[in-house]
């Protein structure tokens, strides 16, 4: 077992100054675009690597560094990287081989999702993954074609009484309620004997696994590979993935996935590897909106560069009551939501009332309400505005 309890990075690609300490659970990090959110998790996942790193130092700087705080059932301790122009300086390291044997414990998944079809010829054995091929996925991110061939060697063989451990046949059961948390009417049907493939039940009826959306593709390698990794991982004794209890690194965990998938799997997550330390980032306000407040690591800019929590949400019940649009205003950092047509229309409609000019706010009104939507508040209030300038 081992947690992450904080981290400070100093001139690592786009982070000038940032520290940050860690949920025991989940952490979601949050931000507009370019802020650092896959850095930090890259720092995170080379942690863990021995001395070998992809990360750079920015080019305002001499020197890169970031500091790891840690912890395990027997002490606390850090790691401390120090990357000089081309390569990491190793004299100026700490402890940075000592990290490698916690590797195991760590999975890291980019963004990188597509699964394209794979003909199944035979089915081989489990990889084996010693703590320098784990270091090495790393950096590069886990396998997602290694799935399709490990669901079918355990279902094949949990047909056949003690060939699979109970904690086998327990992640066998989770993986397929995988396919029954991505939507009403999908379920695992069987595998078919001539082909090879995984049939899903599905509301339209039997498809294949590689048929179903990206966005359905997308939640499903996440889980099914953590699983498959997990199992690959911990073989003497085998363990069930709900008691797993090392780290979990997921690059937007909500990439390619409908607005109601991106809540589901931050559900499916909490419910599937419950004792994990899950570290993501999100562009997704569903995410954030269904959030435990001290799971959200919103992240704004400082005008001297530095990095800091955004102390606008609430400690106490997150942004589970901010709208949509607060959410990408305040944490996001979209600057507005709304369109330039709407805005122009909606600057037009202010400026003839100002002027009291009924004709061009005529005008621009009957514009405002094509563009909004039929339920939209703000119809009743151009309205109001409307009968008293006339």
């Amino acid at each position: 077992m081992v947690k992450i309890d904080n981290i400070e990075i100093s001139n690592i690609g786009p982070i000038r100054n940032l520290k940050l300490k860690f949920n025991p659970h989940f952490n979601i990090i949050c931000g507009s675009n370019g802020i650092g959110k896959t850095t930090i998790l890259e720092c995170l996942a080379e942690s863990f690597c021995g001395n070998n790193y992809t990360l750079r130092k920015n080019s305002c700087s001499e020197l890169g560094r970031w500091i790891i705080g840690l912890h395990n059932c027997q002490s606390s301790f850090q790691k401390t990287i120090e990357i000089e122009s081309e390569r990491p300086n190793v004299d100026l390291m700490t402890n940075f081989w000592d990290l490698l044997e916690f590797a195991p414990y760590v999975l890291y998944y980019k963004t990188n999702r597509a699964l394209a079809y794979t003909p199944i010829d035979a089915i081989s054995k489990d990889p084996e993954l010693n703590k320098y091929r784990c270091s090495e996925r790393l950096m590069t991110g886990s396998n997602y074609v290694e799935i399709k061939k490990w669901f079918i060697n355990r279902f094949l063989w949990s047909g056949h009484a003690g060939e699979l451990s109970p904690e086998q046949m327990s992640n066998l059961e989770a993986a397929k309620q995988v396919f029954v948390m991505m939507s009403d009417g999908f379920s695992f049907a069987r595998i078919d004997h001539e082909t090879n493939d995984i049939v899903l039940n599905s509301p339209t009826g039997k498809i294949v696994f590689e048929q179903l959306s990206s966005g359905f593709i997308s939640f499903a390698i996440i889980l099914l590979g953590l699983i498959k990794d997990i199992e690959y991982r911990f073989k003497e004794p085998h363990i069930k993935v709900e008691d797993f209890d090392g780290i979990l690194i997921i690059d937007e965990m909500d990439v390619h996935l409908h607005p109601e998938l991106q809540a589901k799997i931050y559900l499916a997550l909490d419910r599937l590897f419950p004792k994990a330390q899950i570290f993501t980032s999100t562009h997704s306000p569903h995410v954030v909106q269904v959030a435990e407040p001290e799971e959200i690591i919103p992240l704004v800019k400082q005008e001297n560069g530095s990095l800091v929590v955004n102390p606008i949400v609430n400690k106490e019940y997150g942004c589970q009551g901010w709208t949509i649009e607060e959410i990408l205003n305040d944490v996001m950092g979209m600057q507005d939501t709304k369109s330039n047509k709407y805005m122009e229309e909606l600057d037009k409609f202010n400026q003839a009332l100002d002027a009291d000019d009924a004709a061009k706010a005529h005008e621009a009104y009957d514009v405002l309400c094509k563009m909004l939507h039929p339920d939209n508040y703000l119809r009743k209030v151009l309205e109001i505005q409307m009968v008293g300038l006339e």
